[in-house]
């Protein structure tokens, strides 16, 4: 999937845009969480993690939409103990974040 990213998307995107586009952003719609997914959590941070050691700095921002409380919650414990730069491309938003989402895109 990284190699059809950077040898399909971005340069389509670049050439689209008029302007060299070399990062990404993630949106990550977490509706339906439950409990029994946890596993599927956990291969997705294996996932994601590789992703991050194999393409650093592809990925701008996650995105996480959808969020359930217990998340949200887990979220506020966990984020001061990542570093800076990984607090600041992560963004967990209100419900779908569609405005937030709609701005992140206008900026692009």
């Amino acid at each position: 999937m990284n190699e059809y990213r950077d040898r399909i998307i971005l340069p389509s995107a670049t050439k689209e845009y008029g302007r060299h586009i070399s990062t990404c952003i993630k949106i990550l719609d977490m509706t339906g969480l439950r409990f029994s997914a946890l596993n599927q959590i956990k291969l997705l941070t294996v996932i994601s993690t590789v992703d991050d050691l194999n393409y650093p700095e592809k990925t701008e921002t996650y995105y996480i939409v959808n969020a359930p409380y217990i998340f949200s919650a887990c979220w506020k414990v966990v984020k001061p103990l990542l570093q800076e730069r990984t607090r600041r491309k992560i963004q967990v938003l209100q419900g779908c974040g569609r405005d937030e989402l709609l701005k992140a895109r206008l900026s692009c």
